[in-house]
């Protein structure tokens, strides 16, 4: 897709114009590995988080995303995620429990 086709699927998912762009960017040709999104409190970043998600899922992008948040911010996060998400189920792990998967999980496997 282009960004222009991206930003429109954006905001019809009903992303504010600063989401859409940053969306847009995250799945452009050439995009970045890594992506900071850095705004003020209430701007719908775990929002944006959501529809990125639903998006790299739907498309067949990603079929497992990890989401590293504070404890504090984890139910949140899990709602979110619930509500947004089309395909998938959100799995919560803690912090405790991820180093437990990692470690089960043979070297040069995901």
């Amino acid at each position: 897709m282009t960004e222009q086709e991206l930003l429109a699927v954006f905001r019809e998912a009903r992303c504010f114009p600063h989401q859409a762009q940053f969306a847009a960017k995250f799945f452009a040709e050439g995009a970045a590995a890594y992506h900071l999104l850095i705004t003020s409190l209430g701007m719908g970043k775990m929002y944006l988080a959501s529809m990125i998600v639903d998006h790299a899922i739907e498309k067949d992008d990603a079929q497992r995303v990890l989401v590293l948040a504070p404890p504090s911010l984890c139910p949140s996060w899990c709602d979110m995620l619930r509500d947004k998400l089309t395909t998938e189920a959100v799995v919560p792990v803690s912090a405790a429990g991820f180093r437990e998967l990692e470690a089960a999980v043979s070297v040069g496997q995901s």
